[in-house]
């Protein structure tokens, strides 16, 4: 089966035990259907469809301007069980339910340190490999966190 207009992108259908029968050819990523297939070939062409009709800004997945909405309307469905604290998205009361239950699922490989988020994890390990990719435009200074580039910024004003 070939997409036509999808760049060169073609499925194979996989049959070997425990593969998605889905395969992207340019990246071979093995997806479970068509569907899922159709939405990773968007990574590769760039292809944004769903549209905000509040600010224009464009998606690859109708699931994510679904949740880009809520930060227009103030919709927060997801409430935590714990402390009725509400957020827009699951991802994020899943992340707050870990200050309630002490989960810290992150384990960093070089110190076996934890941490309940994998984006403070990110920023820890470069604590480890000496990478600080966040730099001063001013004063060429450079950090492992945009926040701290953040308040490192107010000094300039």
């Amino acid at each position: 089966i070939s997409f036509s207009g999808l760049s060169d992108h073609k499925v194979q259908i996989r049959t070997h035990p425990g593969e998605g029968p889905f395969e992207g050819e340019n990246c071979n990523k093995s997806l479970s259907d068509l569907s899922e297939l159709k939405e990773h070939i968007r990574t590769h062409t760039g292809e944004r469809p769903f549209v905000s009709e509040h600010c224009n800004k464009s998606f690859s997945l109708a699931n994510v301007l679904k949740e880009h909405i809520r930060t227009h309307t103030g919709e927060r469905p997801f409430v935590c069980e714990h402390c009725s604290k509400s957020f827009s998205r699951g991802k994020f009361l899943k992340e707050h339910k870990r200050t309630h239950t002490g989960d810290r699922p992150f384990v960093c490989d070089y110190c076996s340190k934890t941490f309940a988020r994998a984006s403070h994890l990110k920023a820890h390990i470069r604590t480890h490999s000496g990478d600080r990719p966040f730099v001063c435009e001013y004063c060429n200074k450079s950090f492992i966190e945009v926040r701290v580039l953040k308040a490192h910024l107010r000094t300039h004003r």
